[in-house]
């Protein structure tokens, strides 16, 4: 069996010659605290925003989508102990998510977690 020729940077599709598909996209990178958000540079002034994460910021982020036409999120959830560059990172998850070019997560099945019967304990 032939070895594939392995891909180099120079190799891949630049992103300006994909169709965009989500053209009201936005890119969310969420931590512990805050919450980095990129909107198209043409929708606001300030297209890159930080937000806290109470629940009063989280509607004010609502809030901020809404105004700016904003139709489907892409969002990455990160750990408290990783650091990125927060505006890169929602800038390029917004623009992958403009061109289509990501799939939603795995997300389970809810699933009822309590006791089944009265007293009864589950092992």
């Amino acid at each position: 069996m032939a070895k594939r020729k392995k891909k180099s940077p120079a190799d891949a599709t630049p992103l300006e010659t994909l169709p965009q598909l989500n053209l009201n996209a936005a890119g969310l990178d969420i931590g512990a605290e805050e919450i980095y958000a990129c909107v198209p540079a043409d929708r606001d002034k300030e297209p890159i925003r930080i937000f806290a994460t109470f629940t009063a910021d989280l509607y004010a982020l609502a809030d901020w989508l809404e105004a700016c036409g904003i139709e489907t999120v892409a969002m990455e959830s990160t750990g408290v102990y990783w650091t990125p560059v927060y505006e890169l990172d929602c800038q390029w998850i917004q623009q992958l998510h403009t061109f289509g070019l990501l799939r939603a997560s795995f997300r389970p099945p809810r699933r009822d977690l309590r006791p089944t019967g009265a007293g009864s304990a589950s092992r």
